[in-house]
Protein backbone atom coordinates (compact mmCIF):
# COMPACT_ATOMS: atom_id res chain seq x y z
CA UNK A 1 0.00 0.00 0.00
CA UNK A 2 1.56 3.51 -1.14
CA UNK A 3 1.13 6.40 0.34
CA UNK A 4 1.15 9.84 -1.61
CA UNK A 5 3.50 12.33 -0.85
CA UNK A 6 2.98 15.47 -0.97
CA UNK A 7 6.06 18.40 -1.37
CA UNK A 8 6.65 21.29 -0.05
CA UNK A 9 5.66 23.04 -3.22
CA UNK A 10 2.12 21.21 -3.14
CA UNK A 11 1.32 22.52 0.43
CA UNK A 12 2.14 26.10 -1.25
CA UNK A 13 -0.70 26.04 -4.26
CA UNK A 14 -2.80 24.26 -1.57
CA UNK A 15 -2.41 27.81 0.22
CA UNK A 16 -2.68 29.87 -2.79
CA UNK A 17 -5.65 28.16 -3.97
CA UNK A 18 -7.49 28.52 -0.22
CA UNK A 19 -6.47 32.20 -0.13
CA UNK A 20 -8.03 32.70 -3.36
CA UNK A 21 -11.14 31.02 -2.60
CA UNK A 22 -11.55 33.00 0.13
CA UNK A 23 -10.84 36.25 -1.71
CA UNK A 24 -13.40 35.37 -3.95
CA UNK A 25 -16.35 34.68 -1.01
CA UNK A 26 -15.58 37.88 0.56
CA UNK A 27 -15.88 39.71 -2.75
CA UNK A 28 -19.32 37.99 -3.79
CA UNK A 29 -20.25 38.30 -0.17
CA UNK A 30 -19.29 42.02 -0.39
CA UNK A 31 -19.83 42.73 -3.86
CA UNK A 32 -21.78 40.35 -5.89
CA UNK A 33 -25.05 40.46 -3.44
CA UNK A 34 -25.58 43.46 -2.70
CA UNK A 35 -25.58 44.20 -6.92
CA UNK A 36 -27.51 41.43 -7.45
CA UNK A 37 -30.72 42.44 -5.12
CA UNK A 38 -30.18 46.20 -6.56
CA UNK A 39 -30.75 44.92 -10.28
CA UNK A 40 -33.52 42.21 -8.95
CA UNK A 41 -35.14 45.47 -7.59
CA UNK A 42 -34.56 47.61 -10.92
CA UNK A 43 -35.94 44.92 -12.87
CA UNK A 44 -39.11 44.28 -10.68
CA UNK A 45 -39.74 48.39 -10.58
CA UNK A 46 -39.04 48.57 -13.82
CA UNK A 47 -37.05 51.18 -16.64
CA UNK A 48 -39.30 53.83 -15.63
CA UNK A 49 -38.03 54.71 -11.84
CA UNK A 50 -34.30 54.47 -13.25
CA UNK A 51 -35.29 57.19 -15.80
CA UNK A 52 -36.71 59.25 -13.79
CA UNK A 53 -33.83 59.37 -10.98
CA UNK A 54 -31.50 59.78 -13.80
CA UNK A 55 -33.70 62.43 -15.16
CA UNK A 56 -34.31 64.22 -12.16
CA UNK A 57 -32.12 67.90 -11.69
CA UNK A 58 -31.43 66.95 -7.96
CA UNK A 59 -29.80 62.98 -8.51
CA UNK A 60 -26.72 65.53 -11.08
CA UNK A 61 -26.03 67.86 -8.10
CA UNK A 62 -24.76 66.01 -6.02
CA UNK A 63 -23.13 63.92 -8.79
CA UNK A 64 -21.37 66.42 -10.10
CA UNK A 65 -20.06 67.49 -6.26
CA UNK A 66 -18.74 64.15 -5.50
CA UNK A 67 -17.06 64.37 -9.14
CA UNK A 68 -15.49 67.34 -8.63
CA UNK A 69 -14.37 66.55 -4.75
CA UNK A 70 -12.75 63.64 -6.25
CA UNK A 71 -11.02 65.73 -8.76
CA UNK A 72 -9.69 67.80 -5.95
CA UNK A 73 -8.53 64.96 -3.86
CA UNK A 74 -6.76 63.38 -6.21
CA UNK A 75 -4.83 66.16 -7.38
CA UNK A 76 -3.90 66.96 -3.60
CA UNK A 77 -3.29 63.98 -3.14
CA UNK A 78 -0.85 63.67 -5.88
CA UNK A 79 1.36 67.02 -5.19
CA UNK A 80 1.30 66.28 -1.45
CA UNK A 81 2.65 62.60 -1.99
CA UNK A 82 5.14 63.85 -4.82
CA UNK A 83 6.41 66.63 -2.25
CA UNK A 84 6.99 63.83 0.58
CA UNK A 85 8.48 61.41 -1.90
CA UNK A 86 11.33 64.10 -2.82
CA UNK A 87 11.12 65.49 0.97
CA UNK A 88 12.18 61.55 2.09
CA UNK A 89 14.58 61.01 -0.74
CA UNK A 90 16.79 63.56 0.88
CA UNK A 91 17.22 62.25 3.74
CA UNK A 92 19.72 59.66 4.94
CA UNK A 93 20.09 57.03 8.02
CA UNK A 94 18.23 58.02 11.36
CA UNK A 95 16.64 61.03 10.23
CA UNK A 96 14.99 59.34 7.63
CA UNK A 97 13.06 56.86 10.31
CA UNK A 98 11.87 59.97 11.54
CA UNK A 99 10.86 61.76 8.34
CA UNK A 100 9.32 58.31 7.97
CA UNK A 101 7.10 58.14 10.84
CA UNK A 102 6.33 61.63 11.15
CA UNK A 103 4.84 60.90 7.57
CA UNK A 104 2.80 57.43 8.84
CA UNK A 105 1.42 59.07 11.88
CA UNK A 106 -1.93 60.74 10.21
CA UNK A 107 -2.83 57.37 9.78
CA UNK A 108 -2.72 56.15 12.78
CA UNK A 109 -5.24 58.47 14.27
CA UNK A 110 -8.70 57.67 13.92
CA UNK A 111 -11.22 59.44 12.51
CA UNK A 112 -13.30 60.45 14.80
CA UNK A 113 -10.41 62.28 16.57
CA UNK A 114 -9.53 64.40 13.44
CA UNK A 115 -14.04 64.92 13.22
CA UNK A 116 -13.72 65.83 16.66
CA UNK A 117 -10.62 68.23 16.66
CA UNK A 118 -12.87 70.51 14.23
CA UNK A 119 -15.71 71.36 16.63
CA UNK A 120 -13.63 74.04 18.66
CA UNK A 121 -12.45 76.34 16.12
CA UNK A 122 -15.69 75.69 14.15
CA UNK A 123 -17.97 75.71 16.90
CA UNK A 124 -20.25 79.25 17.21
CA UNK A 125 -20.24 81.70 20.27
CA UNK A 126 -23.70 81.81 21.72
Amino acid sequence: MATARYSAADSTRRVRLAGWLAVVTVGIAVVGFPLFDLTREIVTAGGSAVAEVLGSGRTWGPIGATLWTSLVVTVMTLVGATAAAIAIAGVRGRRRLIVGSAMVLPFLIPPFVSALSWFRPTARVA
